[in-house]
């Protein structure tokens, strides 16, 4: 499978903004429990606060996709196979992930709407992932082409998937799509000079597929999510490169480049969701990761607003909607599972 330019995973430290200028948030917390085994794990909420993810199953045999609505756990199903995975949900409730189809052979994207979960193939090679889905119900991700001699990002609408091709490289992957269609991802490039990343971000907008990696300073390896105003979250690192020099994450913006007020050298962080409004979720790494909120320029430790303060460790934030509801995911203390939260902002 095509990588995905960085995964949630723990590393170092991070300069946090102290809030100064506007008000600290606080939010309630619930931990999403699980389809009854062990651990679960949230990666999309949509404007109903509707959470999709996937969990252990009882007896601790498989793990499927769900949806978490009204205070309640559904399971997805899969394709025929063993395990499942969720991890967009757009406004009518539609639901995208991949799932292993009839006797473990591959796995597949689909898209869950209705009641029934739907296989959207592949664009000719065995495996396929879907990663976003905006309100109209367009599809976003990678899959293997014809022969598995690479991966390219596509986009699936009215019953079809097209190939989004590449930046003149290999392999290229979509992870986020707005609501006029504008794609967001990352893509090999043709001939990366010696000690230049070979991957670069994308925006795939009317039918081309844009390279936006280079701004003054800072190249971009990689994008992760777009809004509705076209703001993309992109992970760059500064050109030349230093030693040691780890990918920081940024706001890209019609040309322009917004730090999110991390220190970059030695601090892995990632930027994984943005709403309409520009707030911003992730991680960053301090030896655990820890879940992080990007609102009115500060940068938020989410472990440090939460009501009450349950014994877990909030370790990486993946989803946000317009009404500044989040998901994330984080370990108990008591149990040591990983658990899916939903955050709720407190108002007054």
């Amino acid at each position: 499978m095509y990588k995905h330019f960085m995964r949630p995973v723990a590393c170092a430290a991070l300069f946090l903004v102290a809030l100064s200028a506007h008000a600290q948030p606080t939010f309630s917390l619930t931990d999403l429990g699980t389809l009854g085994g062990t651990t679960s794990q949230a990666y999309g909420i949509n404007s109903n606060s509707q959470v999709v993810g996937l969990s252990g199953t009882a007896g601790g045999t498989a793990q499927h996709a769900f949806i978490y609505s009204n205070g309640t756990m559904r399971d997805l199903g899969t394709l025929g196979g063993t395990n499942s995975e969720a991890h967009a949900i757009n406004s009518r409730g539609w639901v995208v992930g991949w799932s292993q189809i009839s006797g473990d052979a591959a796995l597949h994207a689909f898209i869950y709407s209705n009641g029934s979960i739907q296989d959207l193939g592949t664009l000719g090679g065995t495996n396929s992932y879907a990663y976003g889905i905006n309100s109209s119900g367009q599809v976003v991700g990678v899959s293997d082409i014809a022969g598995d001699v690479a991966q390219h990002a596509f986009i699936y609408s009215n019953g079809s998937m097209r190939d989004l091709g590449t930046l003149g490289g290999t392999n290229s992957a979509a992870y986020g799509i707005n609501s006029i269609g504008q794609v967001a991802g990352t893509s090999d490039i043709a001939s990366p000079v010696d000690g230049e990343p070979g991957s670069h971000a994308f925006i795939y907008s009317n039918g081309s597929m844009q390279d936006i990696s280079t701004s003054p300073g800072v190249e971009l390896i990689g994008a992760s999510a777009i809004n509705s105003a076209g703001q993309v979250l992109v992970s760059g690192i500064p050109v030349p490169p230093q030693p040691h020099q780890f990918p920081t994450a940024y706001i890209y913006s019609n040309g322009s480049l917004q730090s999110l007020g991390f220190s970059g050298l030695g601090s892995p962080d990632e930027a994984l969701a943005i709403n309409a409004s520009g707030k911003v979720v992730g991680w960053f790494d301090n030896t655990p990761s820890r879940a992080f909120l990007y609102s009115n320029g500060q940068v938020i430790d989410l472990n440090d607003v939460i009501t009450p303060s349950l014994p877990s460790l909030l370790r990486t934030a993946t989803g946000i909607n317009n009404s500044g509801s989040i998901v994330a995911n984080g370990i108990d203390s008591g149990s040591g599972a990983f658990h899916a939260y939903l955050l709720i902002p407190s108002h007054g």
